[in-house]
């Protein structure tokens, strides 16, 4: 075996380059902004996308725009076909062109976003809105026009929106047959003249250039594509549970489109290390009426806890809010039978109670906060505390905070050890209060532990128990009836409390390490054990709201909450790529001959362990006696989804080259290695040295079998593969 290694492109200075990929479309550290809008219009439809298969297609429609700044993200209005199955979506393309008289002229940036990445975020049932995320933003100087092409293995029913029909801003919208070599024109009505309109979309950035990379030391934050339910106008996030890498889960609620607020259902989703994939949950409380999930929590063997609320009929009639508590165990769901509120005093009846936050402090040890409409009078209406063993739920009184509106809630809850509990809280409203709801718990009781009350009103809205003196409290406070809300900290450090600024307004936190604590709400922030610091902004997102953080490390944070794609709330994950983890991607060629090889991984490429790789063939007669090569480049063949046609002098041997081979490129050669025939894979393995500066490397690869004695050549599908460790 041989291996040649091509010094002028180094490992190191693939990092550099990707990290200005990764991290071009941060802003100036900000949300990007809107740019442009055209508006839109249910008049028509525009094609505009390519397809293979048994057919084939390349259409694409283009629109004018005229501003300056720098684009980071391109939203196209679509629609599709509710009918139909499914496409197969391989990704987009989002291109920019100078205008020429009104026309689109010579081609200025394209990009292909493959499906399933985080920079292309859509709804693969039945795709509609699309957005994309530019890896290298576009800097506008004037007008230009920009076309978005959804590219399918099949064809595909999707098509863009118009918008300001009959009056377009500028020029109206072109179109053209790239596979027949049509030029740009206008598109034709089907009742005779001409669209006169422009294409619905969205161009969204900053009016500067692209800043430098983020903060965050453990690596960019990267925002992961999830589905959500075919037709829901809302779905959120507000609970998050990790458990391995390739084991996480994500709840919260989803709402029908087409029905009233009150028909919302739990939402669970599951990361399988590759993509995530919506979990079925069995019916609770009454059909038709609002249910949700509001918090998860895995205790130390593996069973997940599931808390909110559903709808629910109490035996005196009376039908409303109350809490639900499931559990998910080896792949089955177990529905709690939990406490409900009860009539009390001269009222009718009691509901409104939910879950808010689980602590799964041991197997048999689970703590509950949240609202619970049913204290011992009328005017003491009680937060939630409440444990399971196991077996049975106890309710545990807390010492009443006495406030002006509807009662108090239990917010948050945190554990240092079973002996050491600390939970925050609020009234029940969600308004602010002037009392600080704060409670301890020692091993035997609840005790409150009330903090400082900056502001004239203030509400408290996560805390982290790091140890018995370092814990952490969220919040924001309010001076006058009007003032601007202003987010703090509260800290405690084992005999008082203090009070510290923050950056930035937080819905939850989560403890690491004394040096290590990150919280999220309308951005990430981070505590370095001096200071906090906003660390990403996830600028490439329409109005993020992060509700939930959950990880295993300090550099393995996952969060999650929503955003806004197309007037919809959809879900929101994202994660920090701290290059723990790797990826791989069988890449096969757009088209095949007769005779197809293959390629497979054998093991994770992590460095600091051995890469297996084996390649084989299978009815190739003229390969008899061959042997295989494996070649490793730093980017695949060309910017499209296919590579380099060759039929290498027989057309029964039609296939790809899907690597990009120039000497800038191409830097390692493995082979020859023995082939002994099909069903009997050529097997390589290459030691991946454990330097942290590889970690992150994403490498293109591709296989050939090749007859020494003769020309026979054939190659195999593409492996693209990611290093982490």
């Amino acid at each position: 075996m041989y291996t040649t290694l091509r010094p002028r492109t180094t490992l190191s200075a693939l990092i550099a380059w990707m990290a200005v990929g990764i991290l071009g479309t941060n802003l100036s550290g900000q949300a990007p902004i809107q740019l442009y809008t055209s508006g839109w219009s249910n008049w028509t439809t525009i094609e505009s996308a390519q397809w293979s298969g048994s057919t084939s297609g390349d259409v694409e429609a283009a629109d004018d725009f005229t501003l300056t700044g720098t684009i980071s993200k391109v939203v196209m209005g679509g629609n599709t076909c509710f009918a139909c199955l499914p496409p197969n979506v391989q990704g987009a393309w989002v291109r920019f062109y100078a205008n020429q008289g009104g026309m689109p002229g010579a081609l200025e940036s394209e990009e292909f976003l493959p499906a399933g990445s985080a920079s292309l975020v859509f709804n693969s049932v039945l795709p509609a809105g699309i957005e994309a995320i530019l890896a290298t933003p576009f800097v506008a100087t004037g007008t230009h026009w920009v076309s978005m092409q959804l590219v399918t293995i099949e064809p595909s029913s999707w098509q863009i929106w118009v918008a300001a029909n009959n009056a377009p801003v500028g020029s109206a919208l072109r179109s053209r047959n790239r596979a027949t070599g049509t030029p740009w024109g206008f598109v034709p009505q089907i009742i005779g003249g001409t669209v006169n309109a422009d294409l619905s979309f969205q161009l969204w950035g900053g009016t500067g250039t692209p800043p430098p990379p983020g903060t965050d030391p453990c690596g960019p934050w990267r925002v992961l594509n999830t589905p959500w339910p075919t037709g829901a106008s809302t779905t959120v996030l507000t609970g998050l549970s990790v458990a391995a890498a390739n084991d996480v889960w994500a709840v919260g609620r989803s709402t029908p489109a087409a029905t009233s607020g009150g028909t919302t259902a739990p939402f669970a989703t599951r990361w399988n290390g590759s993509s995530w994939n919506t979990v079925t949950v069995p019916p609770v409380g009454i059909p038709g009426f609002w249910s949700d999930f509001r918090c998860i929590a895995r205790d130390p063997n593996g069973t997940l806890f599931f808390g909110g609320q559903q709808t629910y009929q109490q035996s005196g009639g009376w039908t409303g809010g109350q809490l639900l508590l499931m559990q998910y165990q080896a792949g089955q769901w177990t529905t709690l039978t939990a406490p409900q509120t009860t009539n009390w005093g001269t009222s009718g009846g009691v509901t409104g109670a939910w879950v808010q936050d689980i602590e799964a402090v041991g197997p048999d040890t689970v703590w509950m906060s949240g609202n619970w409409f049913g204290g011992t009078s009328g005017t003491q209406r009680v937060g939630l505390l409440m444990r399971w063993d196991g077996a049975n739920f106890t309710s545990f009184a807390t010492p009443y905070v006495a406030v002006t509106s509807n009662g108090q809630v239990t917010e948050d809850i945190s554990a240092v050890d079973q002996n050491d509990i600390w939970v925050i809280g609020g009234t029940s409203t969600g308004s602010m209060s002037t009392p600080s709801f704060i409670w301890h718990w020692n091993g035997s009781q609840w005790s409150h532990r009330p903090g400082p009350t900056p502001g004239d009103r203030h509400r408290l809205t996560s805390v982290a128990a790091v140890s018995a003196n370092d814990v952490w409290v969220s919040g924001y406070y309010q001076i006058g009836a009007s003032g601007p809300l202003t987010p703090f900290f509260l800290h405690w450090n084992g005999s008082q409390w203090s009070v510290l600024p923050s950056p930035n307004f937080v819905t939850r936190l989560k403890a690491f390490n004394a040096s290590d604590i990150y919280g999220v709400g309308a951005t990430v922030l981070r505590y370095n054990g001096s200071a906090w610091v906003e660390v990403d902004t996830l600028a490439a997102v329409s109005g993020p709201s992060l509700w939930a953080i959950d990880g295993l490390s300090p550099c393995e944070p996952w969060v999650a909450g929503r955003q806004i794609i197309g007037g919809d709330v959809v879900p929101l994950n994202a994660r920090v790529e701290s290059y723990r983890y790797w990826d791989s991607n069988l890449r096969p060629p757009c088209s095949v001959g007769a005779f197809v090889s293959s390629i497979s991984l054998l093991s994770p490429p992590e460095l600091g362990t051995t890469l297996g790789v084996a390649m084989d063939a299978s009815g190739i007669p003229f390969l008899s006696g061959g042997s295989a090569f494996w070649f490793v480049s730093l980017a695949p063949y060309g910017t499209g989804t296919c590579g380099l046609p060759l039929n290498l002098g027989v057309p029964a041997r039609a296939t790809e080259l899907l690597i990009d081979p120039s000497p800038n490129a191409l830097i390692a050669t493995f082979g020859p290695l023995p082939w002994s025939g099909p069903g009997q894979p050529a097997i390589l393995t290459v030691p991946l040295p454990s330097i942290p500066g590889w970690a992150g490397s994403q490498l293109y690869t591709q296989g050939a079998f090749v007859n020494l004695t003769g020309t026979a050549i054939t190659l195999t599908t593409a492996l693209d593969l990611r290093l982490g460790f």
